[in-house]
């Protein structure tokens, strides 16, 4: 393809420790193939990043749609130089983000009949998404039926809450959905704690290819799992 996509989601584990003051709460992740179904979640006792318990998070699961453009410009911007602009330079954060989260991208990969987003909101706020697409597989995926997840996308203030776990089985549910048996990725090299979030969710490396941050050749871990 001419182009590389990336995956950023970092995550926290469940945790199974719980205080007086917060009473044993059983989380269900449940995908309806429905394309107009909203999907509710109500997430308790997750561990964050300091080794804590957070507060329980609710939030919706929704497809994007063509009104999505600006929110997923702005919130696709706003998350990936979370998590990549401390280590890559200004000039080649600001090349990427104005070629891959320009309102007319965003519109133009919302109109793909090729793509789906999925959009995790909580209180009517967008706190994270997946976009999956099919059709272009890179090189030493071997997997059969596969569709790659082009982005996992979770807000700096909503990490470690469950969003990147739910939209992780959201997208699993659409990619069975629309017959596919293998779901592919790309992550960078130097983002272990995501490459750990995804072993967890059984991707196993595959191979590597190269991912232009504007002016930088970076190297992409190519990862894939079964989802038959």
């Amino acid at each position: 393809p001419a182009s590389h996509l990336r995956s950023v989601v970092e995550s926290s584990s469940f945790s199974s420790r719980r205080s007086k003051a917060q009473p044993e709460l059983l989380t269900c992740v449940v995908y309806n193939s429905c394309q107009s179904c909203q999907l509710s979640f109500t997430l308790a006792a997750v561990r964050n990043s300091s080794n804590t318990l957070s507060s329980p998070l609710s939030f919706k699961i929704r497809r994007g749609n063509a009104d999505d453009a600006d929110l997923l410009a702005e919130l696709g911007a706003r998350t990936f130089s979370e998590a990549f602009a401390a280590e890559n330079t200004h000039e080649d954060m600001t090349a990427y983000l104005a070629s891959s989260f320009s309102l007319e991208k965003q519109t133009e990969e919302l109109a793909d009949p090729h793509s789906v987003f999925l959009i995790a909101e909580t209180d009517g706020v967008a706190v994270g998404y997946a976009m999956l697409r099919w059709g272009e597989v890179e090189n030493g995926i071997t997997g059969d039926k596969p569709v790659e997840l082009v982005r996992l996308y979770v807000s700096r203030e909503s990490l470690g809450r469950g969003v990147g776990a739910a939209l992780m089985q959201a997208g699993i549910g659409e990619a069975k959905r629309q017959g596919y048996e293998t779901l592919w990725l790309g992550v960078w090299e130097h983002n272990s704690r995501a490459q750990a979030f995804y072993r967890k969710w059984n991707f196993h490396e595959v191979g590597t290819h190269v991912f232009h941050l504007g002016e930088d050749p970076q190297t992409d871990i190519l990862m894939q799992r079964s989802i038959a």
